[in-house]
């Protein structure tokens, strides 16, 4: 009863204090009210004595009521970083001059200190004391920042920002950075009139993928970097999706100056066949890696593929040892390296 699901509203992003072992503390970003909806944090607390059973009389909002403009780009994702801050990520609300303007919530990415006083603002906000400028904003120039990652190890954030007709982006923000939007789609000229396109100090995305072939992207839903260790080869690897292709990537590097994507969609797959229709990225206390299904609602969890297993036995023969067949190399498709050798058979 407390929705507004208009449009792209509703439910949209909900994470664990840190110490939520200790203070049952969790935060919901949700929609509220009439019309096209209101956008706002609020934390919420377990029932006393309980580890999964929400009071719902508990809520305290941190953020908002934000109006919306319109029922589109409400974005709503939340993660903690590192640094214990809670960081908010806000779509444009379908009006893009939003996205540049700092007296606005909306196109933004913003940090908030919950044990603060409201607004909750960190004086080391790029903007705090900024006349005219809200002080929990972190990053601006943003769409539709449908999902956001924080690095458990090196603080960066990443979103996913959903373009608009050409381009979706992954962009890697820092304090005080600005994606562009409305005057740039990806690495591409908009036509937005706030800002100017290719202006010094925007913050260019790490990698984009095209609405046309052969990428065929539709809406980026963003990922989360690797920090498990039940897949070594992964590690501080980012890993993201786009709703519509069914298509999965890595980033090798990307923290560093010129990260490199790669396709690795044969190596996330169920039963053969691919994944679409992704909406989250999230990591448990391992660093290891689910995400979410929407159509069906399955919650998928990434596994290391089984070593090989023994193709033959065979029984001791003249060489005084049983002849074995051992594959050697990886179990992926896409890595082309799979090896055959054979051993202790007879000679001619």
């Amino acid at each position: 009863s407390l929705i507004n699901a208009a449009g792209e509203g509703g439910l949209l992003g909900m994470v664990f204090d840190p110490d939520f072992a200790s203070n049952g503390h969790f935060y919901l970003s949700y929609t509220v009210g009439v019309g096209n909806g209101d956008s706002l944090v609020a934390r919420y607390s377990v029932v006393p004595g309980s580890v999964d059973l929400a009071d719902p009389t508990s809520a305290t909002v941190l953020f908002g009521p934000i109006p919306q403009t319109t029922d589109r780009h409400k974005g709503g994702d939340m993660e903690f970083g590192p640094d214990g801050m809670l960081y908010l990520a806000f779509g444009d609300g379908g009006t893009s001059i939003s996205a540049q303007d700092l007296g606005s919530a909306l196109g933004k990415v913003h940090r908030i200190d919950p044990d603060l006083p409201f607004p909750h603002a960190p004086t080391s906000n790029p903007f705090f004391g900024v006349a005219g400028a809200l002080p929990t904003i972190w990053a601006r120039g943003l769409r539709n920042p449908w999902r956001l990652d924080v690095d458990a190890i090196t603080g960066n954030v990443y979103v996913g920002d959903v373009g608009e007709s050409t381009w979706e982006e992954i962009t890697r923000l820092d304090a005080g950075s600005n994606g562009g939007w409305p005057c740039m789609e990806g690495n591409a000229c908009s036509t937005g009139t706030s800002c100017a396109c290719q202006a010094p100090g925007l913050t260019l995305p790490i990698t984009v993928l095209a609405h046309a072939a052969p990428d065929s992207a539709c809406a980026i839903t963003g990922g989360v970097v690797y920090r498990g260790s039940a897949i070594p080869s992964l590690v501080g690897q980012y890993l993201f999706t786009d709703f519509c292709s069914g298509s999965f990537y890595r980033i090798a590097d990307p923290s560093g100056t010129a990260p490199t994507r790669v396709d690795f969609s044969s190596d996330v797959q169920s039963g053969g066949q691919a994944l679409r229709f992704v909406v989250d990225f999230a990591c448990d206390a391992e660093g290891e890696i689910y995400f979410v299904q929407h159509y069906g609602g399955g919650i998928w969890k990434l596994v290391a593929r089984s070593g090989f297993d023994s193709f033959c036995v065979a029984e001791p023969n003249s060489t005084g040892a049983a002849a074995a067949l051992v594959a050697s190399g990886s179990p992926s498709i896409a890595a082309a390296n799979l090896t055959l050798t054979v051993a202790h058979l007879p000679e001619d």
